[in-house]
């Protein structure tokens, strides 16, 4: 009778341990620290995603960070100053 106690105590403390750690893997999974920005939502361009990248890494600060996300939102004005 007590083993079956102890095998039963031990089978819940393996479910909430289990449900624990299952929990944790999925809120560390997710990326926390980026800013929300209307261009995430759709797929990116290779340099926004190196932009953000550089953001998060903190070689930025977040004015440069919006000054350049700003200048790569508009790629006709910055192609049309190139090619000049």
């Amino acid at each position: 009778m007590l083993l079956m106690a102890v095998c039963g105590l031990l089978g819940i403390v393996l479910l909430v341990v289990l449900a624990w750690a299952l929990m944790r893997w999925r809120i560390h999974k997710t990326p926390i620290s980026m800013p929300l920005h209307s261009d995430m939502l759709g797929s990116a361009s290779p340099a926004l995603n190196i932009l953000r990248q550089r953001y998060a890494g903190g070689e930025m600060d977040a004015a440069t960070y919006e000054q350049r996300r700003k200048r790569l939102d508009r790629p006709s004005e910055w192609q049309s100053t190139q090619r000049t």
